[in-house]
Parts: structure tokens; C-alpha cells; sequence
């Protein structure tokens, strides 16, 4: 939800936050391969999460803050 955890994550409150993406597209395309097909969807279909911001970006900062306190 943008308006509140990556919100906060730009806002300093929290350090990062996970981005699941919505599902509403691929349940629509799957329904409509399966009434056109006429074949059932499959059983479990996953969604892919982001880390917001990238895992590199994370590790940029931290080692930024290390090299800033003079640790290493």
C-alpha cells in the first residue's frame, strides 16, 4: 500500500517494507484462458514479492552508514 508502508519507508519511520503485487490480473487472464480453453486453471499460482527499496539498495545504505561511522 503505498500511502502507508512505502510511505513510511520514504519517510524514514521504517527501514524497508515488502511489495506484493495485486492479483486481480492474473485471475482475470486465468479465467478467461479457462473459459476459452475450457481447461481449469492451475491448482496454486504464486505472486512474486518485492522488497521496497531493492535489497541493493538496502545493502548500498548500510554500507554507506558503516563507511559514515568509520566501521568496516
Amino acid at each position: 500500500m503505498p500511502k502507508t508502508g512505502q510511505a513510511d519507508v520514504r519517510r524514514g519511520v521504517l527501514a524497508a517494507t515488502i511489495i506484493v503485487p495485486t492479483n486481480t490480473g492474473t485471475g482475470i487472464e486465468m479465467l478467461a484462458r479457462a473459459l476459452t480453453s475450457g481447461t481449469n486453471p492451475p491448482e496454486k499460482t504464486l505472486t512474486t514479492a518485492q522488497s521496497f527499496p531493492s535489497i541493493e539498495e538496502l545493502a548500498n545504505r548500510r554500507s554507506q552508514k558503516a563507511q559514515a561511522s568509520g566501521a568496516h
